[in-house]
């Protein structure tokens, strides 16, 4: 079992769990975003073999009760960072498929899907999302690194994508 732990106000008797039940050894958590409705958005997944498809977890932020799972979109294992905007857009890097996707957390539907480019000095094989966040004014920053190259000061870059979301 794996938890999704909320802490109010930095108080421990704020604490509240709830479980959510993940099969397979070695799975680990993904990603984990809230938005403005009160829902908490995660994925967890398992390293281990193949590529596997990840479920993202619906959950309740008053209880973190599994609330239901988005049917969009399909994500590998690997989906990484997640992050949601002021107009209900949740944000999510797959750096299995190289693709930064944007779901509507309303219409719980796909809205877009944008390749991650390549970058001068990352290898393409090794090109691998991290992490995601949009600023205020809608401009998305993707963190990328060099998967490939292992040593701690290996190659990595931010790239900005233009305002994605009108």
């Amino acid at each position: 079992q794996h938890s999704v732990v909320k802490i109010q106000n930095g108080n421990p008797s704020g604490l509240a769990a709830s479980n959510v039940m993940v099969t397979g050894s070695g799975a680990v958590a993904r990603f984990l975003a809230t938005d403005a409705s009160g829902s908490v958005f995660t994925s967890f997944s398992s390293e281990r073999g193949p590529v596997l498809l990840s479920q993202t977890y619906v959950l309740s932020a008053t209880n973190l009760s599994l609330s239901h799972f988005l049917t969009e979109p399909v994500v590998t294992g690997a989906a990484r960072g997640a992050t949601t905007d002021a107009k209900g857009i949740l944000y999510i890097v797959e750096p299995i498929q190289q693709e930064l996707i944007l779901i509507s957390t309303a219409s719980e539907r796909t809205v877009e899907r944008y390749v991650i480019p390549s970058v001068t000095g990352i290898s393409l094989l090794g090109l691998a999302a991290q992490d995601v966040a949009v600023a205020p004014d809608g401009t998305v920053y993707v963190v990328v690194n060099d998967s490939q190259n292992t040593t701690i000061d290996g190659p990595g870059a931010v790239i900005k994508f233009r305002k994605v979301t009108q």
